[in-house]
C-alpha cells in the first residue's frame, strides 16, 4: 500500500489545486460566468505547476503548466462552443417544429379530420 501512497498523494493535489484555482479566479475576475475558458486556464496553469513541483524542477514546472493552462483552455472553449451550438439547434428546431405543427395547420392540410 505504501506504493500507492506517493502517486495518490499528487493525483489528489493536483486536481484539488486545479478546482481550488479555478473557482478562486472565477469568484474573483468572472462574476458573470460569462468567460469560463480563462478560469479553466488559470486551474490548468496551477495544476501544472503542482506536477512540476512533484520532480523539483522549475523549467518541468512552466512547461507543464503552460501545457495544461492551454489544455484546460481549449476544453472549456470547446464545451462553450459546443453548449452554445446546442443551443442554438434546439432553438432551430423548436421554433421550425411549433410553425409547421399546430392544430390549424394540421386541420387545414386534413380536412376530412376537422372534426375530431
Amino acid at each position: 500500500s505504501a506504493i500507492f501512497t506517493r502517486p495518490m498523494f499528487w493525483c489528489t493535489l493536483v486536481s484539488v489545486t486545479y478546482t481550488g484555482a479555478s473557482c478562486v479566479a472565477e469568484y474573483v475576475r468572472d462574476a458573470d460566468r460569462t468567460s469560463p475558458w480563462y478560469n479553466g486556464a488559470i486551474g490548468g496553469a496551477a495544476a501544472g505547476m503542482v506536477m512540476g513541483a512533484a520532480v523539483k524542477r522549475f523549467d518541468v514546472g512552466a512547461v507543464c503548466a503552460l501545457t495544461a493552462g492551454m489544455v484546460s483552455f481549449a476544453a472549456k472553449l470547446d464545451e462553450a462552443y459546443r453548449n452554445e451550438a446546442r443551443l442554438e439547434s434546439h432553438t432551430i428546431f423548436t421554433d421550425t417544429y411549433e410553425k409547421k405543427v399546430t392544430e390549424k395547420t394540421l386541420k387545414e392540410q386534413y380536412p376530412e379530420y376537422k372534426d375530431m
